[in-house]
């Protein structure tokens, strides 16, 4: 869409950023790369906990999450406000959490913007209330984009209308594959040198860590086979704790990545994988984008969903983790093929929407 001869359209993004979270960073790339593409000249400013950091990397404008007098400014000269990418609206990160996004929705509201919820992952949400509270606001939002089947139908269970509602997926699958050079090199730095089998493992603390002696188990049966295990913390550093605990149980010697890696990094590093083992969604989505087989170790339904989406490897819920469990998913997963052309041609579909709430809005202004 060409926008260059009308008013310069300014988009203001919220979303979990600026906490070291590799796959909400990567939603946020993804985000700004793709609608830079459709919405050329416009000017973006995104709401974050780490605005110096955001507005470096993403080259930006940035306002911290808690400043609402700015917040608000940015939001009242918008022309579009984007609830971007994730599990923003859910309870059991925090009520607080949802609160505060559905805040931000009502205030846009309030203030007269457009709003789009872009690619989100709804639910779940075990409040009566906020169940109630979270139909009444996007009720009143332009366009929303879920990425999953599950978002959709817990969002008509709200009282949503099933026209109100497009399925997408992720924005995570429009980035490209990268290079495997800067992946070699940070393996090389963590003690992994070239020509290595390495199995990749993208963990985080859920449940006291129960789930773990399957998890060491089935990764020493792999050592074992002379596989290499590099750990890799997708939140740094509230990962480091869980990933240093598995390093420890394991009988043969394991890497960390111990540093903050960019999503271009990241990418490169899972590259180099031969197989990853993870909980986290978006180092499956990473690990899919880079045509690396994957096994999913299922904590929560964004998790489950997106392996029935694919149909790809899992080793099940990790409350019933075993060994055997693991390993036998292993086996499926080097013979899958993974095919994400379905799933980016429905990720660009957010942009066509989001490009048409900014041309509508330019042309009534």
């Amino acid at each position: 869409m060409d926008l260059k001869k009308k008013s310069k359209p300014k988009i203001v993004i919220s979303g979990y950023y600026g906490f070291n979270n590799a796959g909400d960073e990567a939603i946020l790339l993804a985000m700004l790369t793709s609608m830079r593409k459709f919405l050329p000249g416009a000017d973006f400013a995104v709401i974050s906990g780490n605005p110096a950091n955001t507005a470096i990397t993403y080259d930006v404008k940035s306002i911290h999450r808690f400043h609402l007098w700015k917040i608000l400014s940015q939001i009242g000269t918008c022309s579009a406000f984007v609830n971007g990418g994730g599990s923003l609206l859910q309870d059991v990160t925090s009520k607080r959490s949802l609160l505060y996004y559905l805040a931000l929705i009502f205030l846009a509201k309030l203030l007269g913007r457009p709003v789009m919820l872009y690619a989100q992952g709804v639910g779940p949400i075990s409040s009566s209330f906020m169940r109630w509270l979270t139909g009444k606001v996007l009720a009143k939002v332009e366009f929303i984009t879920v990425r999953d089947r599950e978002s959709l139908d817990f969002l008509i269970a709200l009282g949503l209308s099933p026209e109100h509602v497009k399925v997408t997926a992720d924005a995570v699958f429009m980035l490209p594959k990268t290079t495997l050079d800067d992946g070699r090199i940070l393996l090389g730095r963590s003690g992994l040198t070239g020509g290595t089998d390495v199995v990749g493992v993208a963990i985080r603390s859920w449940n006291n860590d129960k789930y773990l002696g399957a998890l060491v188990d089935a990764l020493d049966v792999l050592a074992d086979q002379g596989k290499q295990i590099c750990i890799v913390p997708f939140q740094y550093p509230a990962d480091m704790a869980v990933s240093k605990k598995l390093q420890r149980a394991l009988r043969h010697p394991a890497r960390i990545l111990d540093r903050v890696c960019s999503t271009e990094e990241l990418l490169s590093v899972i590259g180099n994988f031969s197989l990853l083992i993870g909980m986290r969604l978006h180092s499956l989505i990473f690990a899919s984008v880079m045509k690396v087989p994957f096994v999913a170790l299922e904590y929560d339904p964004k998790v489950e969903s997106f392996v029935k989406k694919l149909d790809a490897s899992s080793a099940g819920g990790v409350e019933t983790l075993t060994t055997e469990k693991i390993l036998q998913a292993v086996q499926r997963a080097y013979d899958y093929e993974i095919d994400l052309s379905e799933l980016q041609t429905a990720a660009v579909e957010n942009n066509k929407l989001l490009g048409a709430m900014v041309e509508r809005r330019l042309l009534s202004c």
